[in-house]
């Protein structure tokens, strides 16, 4: 006998949790086998109707054959040996908050949510992977115990969100099916609040709604603000973001926003069509000023930070800014 633990997956119908499992079966065999208690949930027979719980175990009663067999080829595998736990000196990992399902991480400027890229060290002409906080995060539970091979040829834990590579703050990342989709739903419905902080240049007092329409031009990556959809604006997206100042001083405004909407650089698009571009933002930013705060402080990302979430049920999570941000708001 083999044994499935389900804590992984739960939530899922015990049907469709069997075919991850066993790529290489048909349906039909998979409920013979149900029918004939060949395979069985927590000891019990099972039609595969069954919604599993974190704690439930299915017990298949397969020769070593027919169980390696019925399982196909296991790319997974290879997947979960490649996940490495990098040296925590150079990828330092801040988790705000964590359950049995859902991470709640702060990311630092300078890496991807999730993928992977190079870079090439200066004193080093070898080029090496630069681990993305997904592949951070993977490695964490992996280092922990949480992730096993089985476990992830059912399920891989990921990220919910995203965050350009120079923007910090608050990544979620879903642990197990429950958390994934639990994450899904906040985000999809809009329940889950977002508050952002930056650093704008010039400035800017009060407080405001922005509403637009924005587009994407997928061969520069970058967003440009358009008219209502119609003619030439296929494509074009609403969005709306408040701000509200929190400090001001003669070249440089530290603001609070609201994300209403979650388009691609909303935030850094419609701060620079407004005449306050982030501070250091390479794409939409202002040259001069950017150039000029990167000769006098240690700092090459732009001052945009994901600074807090509230879940629908009241929960919230802060990370706060890094200094560098109140450092320049009282030198410069």
């Amino acid at each position: 006998m083999q044994t499935i633990r389900c804590n992984q997956m739960a939530g899922q119908r015990l049907d469709k949790l069997l075919k991850k499992y066993f790529r290489a079966a048909s349906s039909g065999f998979l409920y013979k086998m149900l029918r004939k208690k060949n395979i069985t949930l927590c000891g019990k027979k099972a039609t595969g109707q069954e919604i599993v719980q974190a704690s439930d175990t299915i017990e298949v009663y397969f020769s070593d054959e027919t169980f390696e067999k019925m399982k196909g080829e296991d790319a997974s595998r290879r997947r979960f040996d490649g996940i490495k736990t990098p040296s925590r000196a150079s990828a330092p990992l801040s988790i705000l908050y964590e359950d049995a399902d859902i991470i709640v991480a702060s990311k630092p400027a300078g890496i991807l949510s999730q993928g992977s890229d190079t870079r090439v060290s200066q004193t080093d002409a070898r080029r090496e992977a630069t681990p993305s906080m997904n592949d951070l995060l993977l490695a964490y539970m992996k280092e922990k115990g949480e992730l096993q091979p089985e476990d992830y040829r059912l399920f891989h834990p990921s990220i919910a969100n995203r965050l350009d590579r120079n923007t910090s703050g608050i990544i979620l990342f879903g642990k197990t099916l429950k958390g994934s989709q639990f994450l899904a739903k906040e985000l999809s419905s809009r329940k889950l609040k977002k508050l952002y902080r930056c650093i704008a240049c010039g400035r800017l007092e009060g407080e405001a709604i922005l509403e637009g329409w924005i587009k994407k031009d997928p061969t520069s990556n970058q967003s440009i603000l358009v008219d209502a959809p119609g003619s030439g604006t296929q494509g074009a997206q609403p969005i709306r973001t408040g701000y509200r100042s929190l400090a001001c001083t003669d070249h440089l405004s530290h603001l609070e926003l609201t994300l209403y909407t979650g388009r691609s650089h909303q935030i850094r698009v419609q701060l620079a069509a407004l005449g306050h571009p982030v501070l250091l933002d390479p794409k939409y930013g202002n040259a001069g000023m950017n150039q000029e705060i990167k000769s006098r402080f240690p700092v090459r990302f732009q001052m945009l930070h994901a600074y807090a979430v509230t879940f629908s049920d009241g929960r919230q999570f802060v990370s706060p800014e890094p200094k560098v941000y109140q450092k320049i708001l009282e030198e410069y």
